[in-house]
């Protein structure tokens, strides 16, 4: 209970300090420190982290026009507000109870540049992007497992530069549903994001609904793979402008190098002319982290999954998704 009130008090003075949002934002990949524990890049599973479960990882992100001014009848460039964009997120997720985790995001501008907004200075070449603070709150866990995530943005991208952040506290309540049949998982976000109303060479930054849905499938024990699509649009205007509704579909995988050591790496496209809809992505990251005490022997196979929970799977190409290690693969009675 206290930590419900905690959020809404939070909630309280964002919504008191809302975003003026004088800026134009650049990053839309907006990336959840536990997709390198088995959830996806931007969608949030409904099910929390295990107690004591944990994360640390970077991601590297290259987007080709992440910020474009587009023009229509007919439609054209106007500008590449960035034209190119390499970023770099520090990660960390920690499962405080069994039913309430928290992540942290910081996102780093390693490298950007473009022609910026018209009668403007152009971007930075480096910053700090805003940082995100991720607690998540189980909600209902069944048939569909449900959690919230009060996302709350801090302004620390407009001091470095207006193409990196908006200016103001923000709180961004997001809905997180999640299913998983076996090997094959899915999941749905929707988030409302209050800002103040204003606007920005002829774009309108007001209020935005936004969601994510992705899919992944487990076919091998060490690699997953999978697929996702996100996007926003106006709150007063769904999908009434495409200029307004930048759309994106990303597809990646999932490689457990050890129990601790996961890697992560994809690529996506924007689908429509969204201005914040890049021409193309690719990311790749590297995340370290153990799931709690699903995972006794700490072989990288967790749960029920786990067929031998207190002896480690020697991963020789015999039966190694079970979790048992197989000293005799032939049974000849001579130990391999």
């Amino acid at each position: 209970m206290r930590i419900f009130q905690l959020v809404l008090f939070i909630a309280l003075i964002c919504f008191s300090t809302v975003a003026g949002a004088q800026e134009l934002e650049s990053q839309s990949f907006k990336l959840n420190p536990w997709v390198f524990m088995d959830e996806l890049p931007t969608s949030f599973s409904g099910a929390t982290a295990v107690k004591r479960s944990y994360v640390v990882a970077l991601m590297l992100n290259y987007q080709r026009a992440p910020l474009t001014l587009w023009r229509t009848d007919p439609w054209k460039v106007e500008s590449h507000i960035i034209g190119h964009q390499v970023t770099g997120d520090l990660l960390v997720g920690y499962g405080v109870l069994e039913w309430f985790d928290v992540g942290l995001a910081i996102p780093l501008v390693l490298y950007q540049s473009g022609d910026g907004l018209p009668d403007a200075d152009k971007p930075s070449t480096m910053g700090m992007v805003d940082i995100r603070i991720l607690p998540r709150i189980r909600l209902y866990r069944g048939m569909v497992d449900l959690a919230l995530i009060p996302q709350f943005v801090l302004p620390t991208g407009k001091l470095a530069d207006p193409y990196m952040g908006r200016g103001g506290l923000q709180f961004i309540p997001t809905l997180a549903a999640s299913k998983s049949w076996g090997d094959f998982s899915a999941g749905l976000n929707v988030y409302y994001r209050l800002v103040e109303d204003t606007a920005v060479a002829g774009l309108k930054l007001e209020d935005e609904v936004g969601v994510s849905l992705g899919a992944s499938y487990q076919i091998r024990p060490k690699v997953t793979i999978f697929s996702e699509f996100f996007g926003r649009t106006l709150a007063t205007e769904p999908l009434g402008d495409i200029n307004q509704t930048p759309l994106e579909a990303q597809v990646g995988a999932r490689y457990r190098l050890t129990s601790s050591f996961t890697l992560v790496g994809g690529l996506g496209a924007g689908i429509t002319k969204g201005y914040t809809a890049p021409d193309y992505r690719i990311f790749a990251g590297i995340g370290w982290g153990e799931k709690g005490s699903l995972d006794p022997d700490k072989d990288g196979i967790f749960g029920d999954k786990d067929k031998c929970p207190n002896e480690p799977e020697d991963f020789d190409g015999f039966q190694d998704e079970d979790g048992c290690p197989d000293p005799d693969n032939d049974g000849d009675g001579i130990p391999d």
